[in-house]
């Protein structure tokens, strides 16, 4: 496998390629249809990636082609899709995915994977937000003034979390005297919470490696709100539309598409773990 982004990327690919035998090499894929996938996603999916690109380049033809894409500008990921650039994206963000459709650059869609978003917050609760319905969680945090670690703008995530502070009646957070916008990635973003003492809204993915970072010490957040009533958090896999040109590149896209739903791809997501935890959940066997 042959990534084609930053070191700290570079480096994901040395650990697989030592933790997890041989990956396909540049050299083999000359002897392989070759997919170009475009991935926007949060950086602790990438090991499970790296499995699922193992699994599939030993049993198929296609070669993926890899190419870290989630610190692009969108106007300039938009004209290397636009430029035919992408064969395919795997992204988690459900607002670029729409914008992607509208401009018919979309073949196809699958969805390929999720888990549920909840919220995070200290042991003391001070909010009182502990067992209540996000919504709920949300209105507590606010009458309280209690601290909230929000982590850097933009995405899906975004969305999700504008969308529950106007459900709890607070249409700008900003004014809040607890809301911090920390400009961090959510990782970064909870390590702060979890230093200062504040909720954040997470996914189990993340979680578990922030888990994972206490070295074995108590971690000073716990699970608030029930991840089971949390909103989907789906990993789409978007195959582009190249036109007549790029018909065969199209055709393996759609080869990676319906393998990632395959049932060796599922038991692969189903049974990573992060930390004694399985952080995502196959898409059929969602909800």
């Amino acid at each position: 496998m042959r990534w084609s982004s930053s070191v700290s990327v570079c480096c994901l690919f040395v650990f697989s390629l030592f933790f997890l035998g041989a990956a396909t090499l540049p050299g083999e894929a000359a002897a392989k249809g070759v997919v170009r996938l475009y991935q926007i996603h949060d950086s602790e999916s990438s090991p499970l990636l790296l499995l699922l690109d193992q699994a599939f380049s030993s049993s198929t033809d296609v070669y993926i082609d890899w190419y870290d894409a989630t610190s692009l500008e969108k106007s300039v990921l938009f004209q290397r899709v636009g430029e035919g650039e992408a064969d395919a994206l795997l992204t988690n963000d459900a607002s670029l995915v729409d914008e992607l459709e509208k401009k018919e650059w979309v073949r196809s869609v699958q969805t390929v994977m999720s888990n549920q978003l909840f919220l995070a917050g200290p042991e003391a609760d001070p909010a009182g937000a502990s067992g209540l319905p996000l919504k709920e969680a949300f209105r507590r945090i606010a009458d309280t003034n209690s601290l909230f670690i929000s982590p850097l703008r933009g995405g899906w995530f975004t969305v999700v979390e504008v969308g529950l502070w106007r459900a709890a009646g607070v249409t700008d957070p900003e004014i809040l005297k607890g809301y911090i916008s920390s400009g961090r990635n959510r990782l970064a973003a909870m390590i702060q919470a979890g230093e200062e003492g504040g909720y954040i809204l997470t996914d189990p993915s993340t979680f578990a490696v922030y888990e994972a970072s206490s070295r074995g010490q108590p971690s000073s957040l716990k699970s608030i709100s029930s991840r089971i009533d949390g909103p989907d958090n789906r990993y789409f896999f978007v195959v582009v539309e190249r036109g007549i040109l790029g018909s065969q590149r199209v055709k393996n896209a759609e080869v990676l598409s319906d393998w990632l739903v395959s049932d060796q791809a599922k038991q692969i997501i189903s049974g990573y773990a992060l930390s004694g935890h399985h952080p995502f959940v196959p898409w059929s066997e969602g909800r």
